[in-house]
């Protein structure tokens, strides 16, 4: 159910397929600008203006998630992810992420391993030493182990809020066929695995390795399923099995008003220097 109200004219619109899951409220903007005067926002019954709401001491569910339900343990970063027993989908979409939390920072020597099968579409796998995930095809930092369907190869590169390919080799990949994929990350070597063969499809050694950081799954393009996910390193082995209940939040929201009146003041001024220190020239403000 939508309403819309404005000068004394409302408007209300029932959407016989809604979005599901949790989201933000936003300001968009086509060929113009824009002044908005007293925003504010209701929770549970009461009123907040934006501008007054801390926001680092508060609380917004899903922040930097967007889309559908997730399986607990994970974070979604873009997508439209869900969970059908042990199996985790995701619809045709470019790039795409979800995070396994439950696994942590994965240790020097981890793997990951899982069973791919892409339904449509070209290129689906997994990142590892995932840091810095926010929604966008490049904006984080890891590797991606990924099946390129139409040209029926194996991939390895690397992201730094950009996209370089590093390794890719010839591999008898399959539309609609699960295919185990394991990839391994010791130290500046990379070592990527296919359908239980012992030699590696990819083995291979970079001069700057990345840091260590999170596993999780992407998807460029295609709708694929992932199943018997699994992580091994340091002696220990998680093994992905979903809780069987609607996923929760992991948080529940909570709004915080700063108690500082001079507070939006201050946040405007932080994020209009940090604007300019971040420009490519120097701009002087008198």
């Amino acid at each position: 159910d939508l309403g819309i109200e404005l000068a004394g004219t409302s408007l209300r619109a029932e959407d016989p397929k809604p979005l599901q899951g949790r989201g933000h409220p936003g300001v968009a903007a086509w060929g113009g600008p824009v002044t908005l005067d007293g925003l504010t926002i209701e929770v549970d019954g009461k009123s907040f203006t934006v501008a007054d709401i801390d926001h680092k001491l508060s609380r917004f569910s899903g922040s930097q998630k967007a889309g559908g339900p997730v399986p607990d343990g994970w974070s979604q970063y873009g997508g439209k992810w869900t969970v059908d027993g042990g199996n985790v989908r995701v619809e045709k979409e470019s790039g795409p992420k979800l995070l396994w939390d439950q696994a942590g920072t994965l240790p020097d020597g981890a793997s990951m391993s899982a069973d791919v099968r892409i339904t449509e579409g070209n290129i689906a796998g997994f990142i590892l030493n995932v840091r810095e995930p926010k929604i966008g095809a490049d904006n984080w930092i890891g590797y991606e182990v990924s099946l390129y369907l139409h040209e029926k190869k194996l991939v390895l590169g690397t992201h730094r809020n950009n996209w370089k390919m590093l390794a890719s080799v010839p591999a008898p990949v399959a539309s609609g066929k699960w295919h185990r994929l394991k990839a391994q990350v010791e130290g500046g070597r990379v070592r990527v695995y296919m359908d239980g063969r012992a030699e590696p499809y990819i083995d291979h050694r970079m001069k700057n390795p990345l840091e260590p950081g999170a596993a999780g799954l992407r998807t460029w393009g295609a709708s694929v399923e992932y199943r018997n996910i699994r992580v091994e390193g340091g002696g220990t082995t998680i093994a992905f099995k979903p809780a069987g209940e609607a996923p929760k939040a992991a948080v529940d929201p909570g709004i915080v008003v700063s108690p500082d009146p001079g507070r939006p003041m201050q946040r405007a001024l932080e994020e209009f220097c940090s604007l300019l220190l971040n420009l490519n020239e120097f701009v002087y403000v008198d």
